[in-house]
């Protein structure tokens, strides 16, 4: 490779939480290059020569697990690997029960078909993204990529196949205190998009008894209904569609992305429920989990109304930045017990020994979920009218050609709001970015917030999001983004 194949692969490669690249740009030698790299770190930063291996069901998914497998083996790394396509929240139940492996799941979870990608944890399943983790964790594997590092090992690893499925929902079941029980009640539609979820989920809620209905359950990397994000409404038109028709036969429709990391919940008249709303709603159950606490992450999209509630149910809430690595370093240092993205991204703790490992469980969120619903209504329907106060713009994109005028258009959006008066919100409480902004005003009238950030995952992406007390308030501020953004 030269080098400057190396350093635009590289720049391609490496995000602020994952790796993520459109897969029609990492050819073999780059990703075997990616793997010598990870390896070194592995066994030279992490110092272990033990690594799980897991994949979700994207194109090319398998066949970068096989180099990946001969690359770690000729590294002298002992490779446990689960062959067929999972969830990476049943990846992260595996490292978390070897917590003397380094885990690398092969997957570019919500992104279109095209993508590829990896989540990479450490020992006691530790966040690795960009300045999180032993030695600045992707910073210094970016660094050995560049460098073209790997480990010169006369001595092969070992590969064993795992399947941790059973022990997994064994363990969901137990843990959320449903051993014994059914979920008779709640009617549920799942659409799995075509992911790598579905054995768990249907697995589990079979058990339960649950009245559950699948879509989309066989995994394929096509994606055949559409992208694999759950809360783009687009991407689960047909879905919606079809389960329109069977209105007065579910309670709610479960939808779950590529590789089973998000859920999104909607009613049975098809409203999306923000995981704020859904977070709160659970916060009690949440608390009382072995590894419970009352410090509940929120990031800068939550509805504004469900602070103050959970504030007044003896909760406190804490800003979480963008970002499932950052905010699992969040938890790994007690700052919050767990946290709800409007991503519809959810995050636990398990502690064992005194030891925290960050957790994403659709799965249990699912069913701590269901359980609630079954016990009390009302609760529910009391925060969903909270939500409904509100009018609002759920997150919409906007395409750049580069980063500069990404940049620029941010910039723009902050400097006409704040000109009109309103205030900037960007950094946490520990005085760190937050990785994106704040922008609200109070007017005589009522109030107005909106939110922008970067894409982390997608190139060229910029998201912006927007509530408001009153349609007028809400339009005005629409129409002065749209024109800052289309201006650009």
């Amino acid at each position: 490779m030269t080098s400057e194949k190396i350093l635009k692969t590289a720049n391609n490669l490496f995000h602020a939480y994952d790796i993520r690249i459109e897969r029609n740009e990492l050819d073999n030698e780059s990703f075997n290059r990616l793997c010598d790299a990870e390896a070194y770190y592995i066994k030279n930063v992490l110092k272990t020569n033990k690594i799980i291996v897991s994949r979700d069901t994207r194109l090319k998914s398998g066949s970068y697990m096989q180099l990946a497998i001969d690359r770690f083996i000729s590294a002298g790394l002992d490779v446990l690997v689960s062959l067929n396509p999972i969830s990476t929240c049943q990846f992260y139940f595996s490292v978390i029960n070897r917590p003397n492996h380094a885990g690398i799941m092969i997957t570019a979870s919500h992104n279109p078909p095209w993508y590829t990608g990896e989540k990479i944890v450490g020992l006691n399943c530790e966040p690795i993204a960009a300045h999180v983790g032993p030695a600045g964790g992707l910073d210094a594997i970016y660094d050995f990529f560049i460098k073209g590092l790997f480990v010169d090992n006369t001595t092969k690893g070992t590969v064993t196949v795992i399947s941790d499925v059973d022990d997994y929902v064994n363990f969901a079941i137990k843990y959320t205190g449903l051993e014994g029980k059914k979920l008779s009640k709640i009617r549920i539609i799942a659409d799995f998009m075509s992911g790598s979820s579905g054995f768990e989920i249907m697995s589990a809620f079979q058990r339960l008894g649950a009245n559950i209905t699948a879509l989309n359950l066989v995994p394929d990397g096509n994606f055949p209904s559409g992208t694999p994000n759950p809360i783009v409404r687009k991407n689960i038109e047909n879905t919606l569609s079809l389960v329109e028709k069977k209105k007065g036969e579910f309670d709610f429709l479960f939808v779950f992305d590529g590789d089973g990391d998000r859920i999104a919940i909607y009613n049975s008249d098809l409203e999306f429920i923000s995981p704020s709303i859904i977070i709160s709603y659970i916060a009690n159950s949440l608390s009382m989990l072995p590894s419970g606490g009352i410090k509940v992450g929120l990031d800068s999209k939550s509805v504004p109304l469900v602070k103050s509630e959970l504030e007044n149910s003896g909760f406190k809430t804490v800003l979480i930045p963008n970002g499932h690595s950052l905010i699992k370093d969040m938890l790994k240092k007690e700052i919050i017990s767990f946290a709800a993205e409007e991503t519809a991204h959810y995050y636990l703790r398990l502690i064992n020994d005194n030891v925290v490992f960050p957790f994403e469980s659709t799965l249990l969120i699912a069913l701590i979920f269901s359980s609630c619903w079954e016990q009390d209504r009302s609760q529910l329907d009391k925060l969903i009218s909270l939500q409904k106060l509100i009018y609002s713009i759920p997150e919409w994109s906007y395409f750049f050609e580069n980063d500069e005028k990404k940049a620029l258009a941010l910039e723009q959006v902050k400097s006409r709001f704040t000109n009109d008066g309103y205030e900037v919100f960007d950094k946490l409480e520990d005085g760190s970015s937050l990785g994106a902004f704040i922008l609200e005003k109070k007017f005589c009238n009522g109030w107005c917030r909106a939110t922008g950030r970067s894409s982390q995952s997608e190139k060229g992406l910029v998201r912006m999001m927007l509530y408001s007390s009153s349609q007028e308030i809400l339009n005005d501020a629409f129409n002065t983004i749209e024109k800052i953004m289309k201006g650009v």
